[in-house]
């Protein structure tokens, strides 16, 4: 029996040192009809070398014999595509740092029409795929929407395509049409992943009933499966609901080490319930038993804290449940390094003089000439900045030389193991 033959789509240049030629690609490839992401280390070389190169290395990284699925046109584009790279890397200007601008990092192998038309079913469904998941990944959302769906018109038993699409119409808040989408996904698919992401876009669309029932029915076809259990915790904390501790309390009974790196990183307590009590971050501080707001604000900007950011009037609030469950759950399960006290007398109390509560934001410094900044529009002037920086690498920017590495996030699966992009979307 033959090994399977290896479709290759895309690649990304990811990293590169100027000084070495080393480069490190992301490469999406499709083996029969798994879709695989791939990083791929290799020294640049004369171009036909490199591309040699690259084909084995890309063998290796999918642990497969096949042949890799070309045409001599791909070859060409793919030999010319590393020619460009060699001429980026040894441009003058980029060696003495006069500039840090790569055009290019992103090679399409069937970027057009034309080329497409040269492809049976199957290599052009996965093609048009590649272009959405592209777009996608550069947060292009109704650009990536036109590939996800015509390439449905090629296939429609493929759920991965369900998935991403339904991604896009979220993203656009076009939540109707993405439930539907998610449903479809979970009916083709019909496995755990699927069935665990319409679960959660129930719940995060805040259609808890569905959403709870939907987390039972996955249990009863998944005993103990530890992301179904969780579910439910954050609708009954959602709703207000004393067992969302009952379910805690078994997860750290099975596994103490999952549950803390959870409660850290993802538990987000939000109530979803009319009766709540607004409180200022000045009451908060005071609250939780800090001694200065910016302790309070740092930590809510790093979400280590449940809090709401109004983004248009630059202000930051909380909700006085919503800080007792979370400070009640970080202490009971012993997640935090230093407990925090719940310290409801300091709530109408005079401030201390050493504390450094203030009705106003904290004042940042400026030049001269220049109005002073408070602490949170620094914090959006940040925010902006960020984004700024993702759209110019989605527009095909390069990161510079070795000393700057960029590139794609790699997150953990529900096995562990470093998962592909499909997971980067969602946060």
């Amino acid at each position: 029996m033959s090994a399977p033959s290896i479709g290759l789509y895309a690649i990304d240049l990811q990293r590169w040192e100027m000084d070495t030629g080393r480069l490190v690609l992301d490469v999406f490839a499709v083996v029969n009809d798994d879709p695989r992401q791939v990083v791929i280390e290799l020294a640049l070389a004369k171009p036909e070398a490199t591309t040699a190169a690259f084909l084995d290395a890309l063998r290796d990284a999918l642990d497969s014999d096949g042949p890799v699925d070309h045409d001599a046109a791909v070859h060409q584009r793919l030999t010319a595509w590393f020619k460009r790279v060699e001429s980026e890397l040894g441009n003058p200007r980029k060696r003495r740092g006069e500039s840090r601008r790569f055009t290019g990092t992103h090679l399409e192998l069937f970027a057009d029409s034309r080329d497409l038309a040269r492809l049976d079913t199957h290599r052009k469904f996965w093609a048009v795929f590649a272009k959405g998941r592209y777009f996608y990944l550069q947060e292009d959302y109704r650009s990536a929407e036109g590939p996800l769906t015509e390439a449905l018109q090629h296939r429609e038993d493929v759920g991965i395509v369900y998935k991403w699409l339904a991604r896009c119409l979220k993203k656009q808040r076009r939540y109707d049409e993405a439930m539907r989408t998610y449903v479809r996904y979970a009916e083709v698919t019909d496995n755990l992943d699927a069935w665990l992401d319409l679960a959660k876009s129930y719940r995060k669309g805040k259609q808890f009933e569905k959403s709870e029932t939907l987390y039972h029915q996955i249990l009863e076809r998944w005993p103990g499966d530890k992301e179904a259990r969780i579910g439910l915790a954050q609708i009954y904390f959602a709703r207000n609901e004393d067992r969302y501790t009952e379910v805690l309390d078994g997860l750290h009974e099975d596994d103490p080490a999952w549950l803390r790196e959870w409660l850290l990183e993802e538990f987000n307590f939000r109530l979803y319930v009319p009766d709540k009590t607004l409180m200022p971050a000045v009451q908060a501080a005071k609250f939780l038993g800090f001694r200065q707001i910016n302790e309070l604000t740092q930590r809510a900007f790093r979400n280590d804290l449940p809090s709401h950011f109004n983004p248009s009037r630059g202000r930051l609030s909380f909700y006085r449940e919503e800080l007792e469950n979370w400070a009640n759950t970080m202490a009971r399960f012993d997640i935090l390094d230093e407990a925090v006290t719940l310290d409801p007398d300091r709530l109408d109390a005079p401030f201390e003089p050493e504390e450094t509560f203030v009705g106003e934001p904290e004042v940042v410094s400026a030049g001269a000439g220049e109005r002073p900044t408070t602490r949170v529009e620094e914090i959006l002037a940040q925010i902006r900045a960020r984004k700024a920086a993702r759209q110019q690498n989605g527009n095909g920017n390069g990161n510079g030389n070795g000393d700057s590495h960029g590139g794609h996030r790699h997150h953990r699966s529900r096995s562990g193991k470093t998962a592909s992009s499909d997971r980067k979307g969602e946060k």
